[in-house]
């Protein structure tokens, strides 16, 4: 029969700070690992809707592009054509009326104001607006660029009959990866020369 001394039994306080100081260790490296992890996948839920939410703009923005026309009163389809500001008449919700429609960027949103015209056709009533993209990144960069028919580029509105519309979208601009574009380019189909 073995006797057990009472010197021999346990851990020495060395060997305790050791052990602690290696499970705090693993501990802190672990949590690092699952709150990047989190953070991570966090991100790129925020930029995949993001991304889904500039795509359907861009197509929103096609169709009432596609459709300008002039205004209830018989002013151009192209009312304003600057890189971050568009104005333009369109029926966006088939009613037979032709509303004043506008996107434009306010910080790193981009806003949709639809004007009716209201029922002496001058485009007093209230307009309505709505945030149809947020993370929108294009402070230095052009929203719209605008074409003529031999597909220069054109500031003049007369002139315009292709519209290219470009969002970039990044949840968090100062860090990695990079910017994601979403463009799409759009003729105006009642501003054809060749028909």
């Amino acid at each position: 029969m073995k006797y057990f001394n009472k010197k021999n039994c346990g851990f020495t306080l060395p060997e305790v700070l050791v052990y602690m100081a290696i499970f705090v260790s693993v501990f802190v490296l672990g949590a690092n690992y699952i709150i990047t992890g989190f953070k991570t996948s966090r991100f790129a839920s925020e930029q995949e809707t993001a991304i889904q939410y500039a795509r359907k703009a861009t197509e929103i923005m096609a169709k009432e592009l596609r459709g300008a026309n002039s205004s209830e009163q018989g002013a151009y389809p192209l009312d304003t054509t600057e890189a971050q500001n568009l104005i333009f008449f369109s029926d966006t919700d088939d009613d037979g009326e032709t509303e004043k429609i506008r996107y434009h960027i306010n910080g790193s949103q981009l806003f949709k104001t639809t004007t009716e015209p209201g029922p002496t056709n001058d485009y007093s009533s209230l307009p309505v607006t709505e945030t149809i993209a947020e993370y929108v990144n294009n402070q230095a960069e052009n929203l719209f660029t605008y074409y003529d028919s031999n597909n220069a580029t054109s500031t003049s509105i007369n002139s315009i009959r292709l519209i290219k519309t470009s969002i970039k979208i990044n949840v968090t601009p100062g860090i990695a990866p990079n910017d994601y574009y979403v463009e799409t380019s759009v003729q105006l189909r009642n501003l054809k020369d060749n028909l």
